[in-house]
């Protein structure tokens, strides 16, 4: 922020995966620049221009299509070429699949054209080449159309219909521009969505991908990296699974990936799907979940310094804790609240030796090999003050009034356990944060 605020330069984005709030976020920290987004949606509510963009000219859509034709147009094929061009008003998809039908299907240009009315020629080509696919080839872009521009690999897309040959199938899909791929992913093109059924409406689909990816989601929960790689495309699920009432799906999704999202500073992502969360636990009338998101709905605004939200989030949660009579999670929630109201950090002596009983419980959870090689930015010969850290998951406090050195600790959470179960989770922590 402070590098860019004073810059002035014009910023291109050329991404349809932009999310609003960020794209505002950014264009906020960097005030005197001036943006240029090439996106299919609006991703700007109050301020811009727009301009959509219309279709090539007449002789640049003829370079195109004998371009998808690898070769020149012959003088008989021109005139009707031109008409083609004109009658698709120069959208180059709409070119790109009508020459892709002629060459699979072995047609003539004047074929085509003869056949496409006045009336929205574009969705009436789609429409006639979606037809004529076979069943497996429509099983994969119903599939696609799910996934949305995130798309998935090939594997993934074998794994969840379980088609035969599946590459084959898929490669003969984009050779026909149906469905496109970017950095080994293959998603369906937006043209091609708009003559399909929603994503919710694809019932059988539906139930096969959340399966996936929830059960995907659940295996590597303990391995943060991994779950980044596909945490767009658990997102988009998630997303789905709303739309449809899965609250179930939604709430184990949610449990699975919310941690991850935290570690690798996704933050508007991590509150999203938090609050995803929230609404299914809401829907399915299950408390203690719903507490359990507070909290981390609390704890979310912590880190982020939103101390009026963090305090409304974190009450709510002590609330419905108290009524659960489950007092370890009370006192979590209620550590995290404490927190702040906490002054700044003051320097205080490293406290002596514990008693017997206090280093045999601190001995439980202290990390041996940490705590004979501590961090190398932690300095022994450092002061340690007492602070209260954010917890990120129910946690039982050890020893809440003793001032230890930040070494890595093993607290319990519930991470990867159903709800009312406790399991040991290592983390390190330091004066002033969680990580």
């Amino acid at each position: 922020r402070q590098q860019i605020q004073d810059k002035q330069a014009l910023i291109l984005l050329d991404d349809d995966k932009l999310i609003q709030n960020e794209v505002e976020e950014l264009m906020n920290a960097a005030g005197n620049c001036t943006f240029i987004l090439a996106s299919s949606k609006s991703r700007i509510q109050k301020k811009g221009h727009f301009i959509l963009l219309s279709g090539l000219a007449q002789a640049d859509a003829l370079i195109l299509v004998q371009a998808q034709l690898q070769r020149s147009l012959t003088i008989q094929e021109m005139p009707a070429a031109r008409s083609l061009c004109t009658i698709l008003k120069g959208n180059p998809t709409h070119l790109r699949l009508a020459i892709a039908s002629i060459q699979e299907n072995k047609r003539s240009i004047a074929e085509i054209v003869s056949q496409l009315p006045t009336s929205e020629p574009g969705k009436y080509l789609i429409e006639q080449i979606v037809a004529s696919l076979s069943q497996p080839q429509k099983s994969i872009l119903d599939l696609l159309a799910v996934m949305g521009s995130v798309g998935l690999e090939s594997k993934q897309i074998a794994a969840i219909t379980q088609i035969p040959d599946t590459h084959n199938l898929v490669l003969n899909l984009c050779k026909r521009h149906l469905i496109e791929i970017n950095n080994s992913r293959y998603s369906i093109s937006k043209t091609i969505v708009e003559v399909l059924p929603p994503e919710w409406k694809l019932t059988a689909t539906l139930e096969s991908v959340i399966t996936y990816f929830t059960n995907w989601a659940e295996q590597h929960q303990q391995q943060p990296k991994t779950l980044l790689s596909e945490i767009d495309a658990i997102a988009q699920i998630l997303e789905v699974a709303v739309k449809i009432s899965r609250w179930a799906d939604v709430l184990r999704l949610v449990k699975a990936i919310e941690g991850s999202l935290a570690l690798n500073r996704r933050w508007g992502l991590w509150e999203q799907v938090l609050q995803r969360g929230l609404q299914a636990s809401q829907a399915e009338q299950n408390k203690v979940a719903e507490a359990w998101v507070l909290h981390q709905l609390g704890t979310y605004a912590l880190c982020l310094s939103e101390n009026s939200a963090a305090i409304n989030y974190l009450n709510k949660a002590i609330q419905l804790r108290e009524s659960l009579a489950d007092e370890m999670a009370v006192l979590a929630t209620r550590h995290n609240l404490n927190s702040i109201k906490i002054s700044p950090p003051t320097q205080q002596p490293i406290v002596p030796p514990l008693s017997t009983l206090a280093s045999r419980e601190l001995h439980s959870v202290v990390d041996s090999d940490t705590a004979e090689n501590p961090p190398e930015n932690f300095n022994d010969a450092e002061s340690v003050e007492k602070s209260l850290i954010p917890l990120t998951e129910d946690v039982k406090p050890l020893l809440p009034s003793l001032q230890i050195q930040p070494y890595r600790m093993n607290i319990v959470v519930d991470n990867f356990t159903p709800l009312n179960k406790h399991s040991f989770k290592s983390v390190l922590f330091s004066q002033t944060k969680f990580i």
